[in-house]
């Protein structure tokens, strides 16, 4: 994906944050538990910055007339805003996943599947 003309892949860092409990093995006993029954908690951190520091980038150079963003986190509400208010169309695509009003509301277009991006 990274090699696709006009398509950018944003990655973070990747942090343990410990291990935790499997919903299989909730409410084992505690000597009954395995290795098996944790997971590792891991996050990636630094990419909403990334994305949101793009967003603005490409709407103060005007490098581009809209903006396709595939997510439901809230987060990116500002740099959507900034980029609607220089002009860029922002299209936000759901995958059929909740996102919240608020997101939906600063956005252009909502896009919920892949069949409804035909008209992009």
């Amino acid at each position: 994906m990274k090699r696709t003309d006009n398509f950018a892949v944003r990655e973070g860092r990747l942090t343990m944050n410990g291990w935790k409990l499997k919903r299989s093995a909730i409410g084992k006993a505690a000597a009954d538990l395995t290795d098996s029954d944790f997971s590792p908690d891991i996050q990636q951190k630094g990419v909403d910055m990334k994305i949101g520091l793009d967003i603005a980038w490409i709407s103060f150079n005007k490098i581009a007339e809209r903006i396709l963003v595939i997510t439901g986190d809230s987060d990116f509400i500002p740099a959507i805003k900034l980029a609607r208010r220089n002009g860029i169309q922002v299209y936000l695509f759901t995958l059929a996943h909740g996102v919240t009003h608020e997101l939906t509301e600063h956005s252009d277009r909502l896009v919920v599947s892949a069949i409804d991006s035909h008209s992009i």
